[in-house]
């Protein structure tokens, strides 16, 4: 046979779900890219035709339609999928033609996993992640196949309204196809290219009723004049402060620092998902105000990062942040340096007294632990590890610590409250046989002076 390779387009029709945060109720989706096919039917010459060419590589694009379960993460949908293949002859009377062969394929039901909606402290606003798998029927050149369809995909949200929502993204699939007639062989095919998908109809009428039973509620309190009234000039409509249980006469309900308005970012008088709570001025409940979170570059709606230096003092109230591990701390969050305490961070350039810049930085937070400790006299002890002559080590280690000291004076620590030595290479804390025991072994110790 001549010219065992052919040119392929195969279209390919399959189904990407809507997964944002404000996920609808119906989502139409479109998908198109490469493909690439591995299975025997177009890889593999059979039967002994003289047209028996191979394909490589093909491309598409596709529709489908999707349906969201509420609160399970999931959606449910079917689609179709069609497969055109362009092979050229090997025909003596027609060398140079082409032969169009053709799959159409029902994918029923697909159901559409969204892998990341399930991690509590997702941002879904960065888009979701989903995986899809169907059975698949349908039929290839005139025959009757079944077989099975797999995707994923990353869509990230370009556009979203309460009752429309666009997301675009990537995506890979695998098909298998099982033909049951005589003579064709099973076949594969890897896809991937562009997912776009169309969400509409949030829920149902969910929002609607929930704001409408509420209203109800409320009878002649809420009025189309609080709709278009804003008392405290924060952004938010009377009707909105109600609905959200904030006080319509002040811009910062919780006294959190952020005005209500700032809370209900999106203005549809009901908390959605990723959004703090205007009525609460803690809403993750690690223990610092939203406002000052959001100040300070932290995630609001997650307790984990109240605390950076886990001393359980959260850090809109730790005089001391960055503390060391371990160190114990007063209600202010600075350590109460009650026992001899290694200057964590404190490193000097190897062999000499000269501090590295990141010793000379910690330096500084460990002024302000002193500073934390006004009534403290202690003791600056340098250590060093055993590599040298004992007595040009502990000649080094005191030198080292009248550089803290000095660094320390500089910085305000009054001479009265400290005085330094240098005790080399005795009591090690770790192995000098190795380079980490040493590394911890050269060190600056504050001992308190007990009076």
């Amino acid at each position: 046979m001549k010219n065992k390779t052919f040119f392929t387009f195969i279209v390919l029709f399959f189904i990407t779900a809507n997964a944002y945060a404000h996920s609808k109720f119906i989502n139409i989706n479109l998908g198109g890219g490469g493909a690439y096919p591995v299975g025997k039917e177009l890889t593999s010459c059979h039967g002994g035709g003289s047209d028996c060419n191979t394909s490589y590589f093909g491309a598409g694009g596709g529709l489908g339609i999707d349906f969201s379960v509420p609160k399970a993460h999931l959606g449910v949908g079917l689609g179709a999928t069609y497969y055109f293949f362009l092979r050229k002859n090997d025909f003596p009377n027609d060398p140079t033609g082409t032969s169009p062969y053709q799959d159409i394929t029902i994918l029923v039901p697909q159901l559409n996993f969204r892998l990341l909606d399930v991690i509590p402290s997702y941002d879904k606003k960065w888009g979701t992640m989903i995986i899809g798998v169907a059975p698949a029927i349908g039929w290839l050149y005139t025959e009757f196949h079944a077989g099975v369809k797999a995707d994923i995909a990353y869509l990230y949200p370009v556009f979203n309204k309460d009752s429309f929502t666009v997301q675009i993204g990537l995506g890979a699939g695998f098909a298998y196809i099982h033909t049951f007639a005589e003579g064709y062989e099973d076949d594969m095919y890897l896809d991937f290219g562009l997912r776009i998908s169309f969400g509409v109809l949030r829920e149902i009428g969910a929002k609607k009723k929930q704001l409408g039973e509420e209203e109800a509620a409320m009878g002649a309190q809420v009025s189309e004049e609080m709709k278009k009234k804003d008392t405290d000039g924060d952004g938010l409509n009377d009707y909105c402060e109600l609905m959200l249980g904030t006080n319509p006469k002040v811009k910062d309900t919780d006294g959190d620092g952020l005005f209500d308005s700032e809370e209900d970012k999106n203005r549809n008088c009901v908390r959605n998902e990723g959004e703090t709570d205007p009525a609460v001025a803690d809403t993750d409940g690690g223990g610092s105000t939203d406002g000052w979170e959001v100040k300070n570059g932290r995630n609001p709606i997650n307790p984990d990062d109240d605390d950076a230096d886990q001393d359980f003092v959260p850090d809109s109230s730790d005089a001391c942040l960055g503390t060391p591990s371990g160190v114990a701390v007063n209600e202010k969050g600075c350590p109460t340096l009650i026992e001899p305490t290694v200057l964590t961070g404190v490193t000097f350039i190897e062999g000499t007294e000269n501090l590295t810049p990141e010793g000379l930085a910690a330096l500084d937070n460990w002024v302000a632990v002193l500073q934390e400790n006004p009534e403290l006299k202690f003791t600056i002890v340098g250590y060093t590890d055993s590599k040298g002559n004992k007595k040009k080590l502990i000649e080094l280690s005191k030198a080292r610590a009248k550089v803290v000291y000095d660094t320390f004076s500089s910085k305000g620590i009054s001479e009265t409250r400290m005085t330094y030595e240098g005790k080399g290479p005795a009591d090690p804390i770790a192995d000098n046989k190795t380079e980490e025991g040493r590394k911890a072994n050269n060190r600056i110790v504050i001992v308190p002076k007990m009076e």
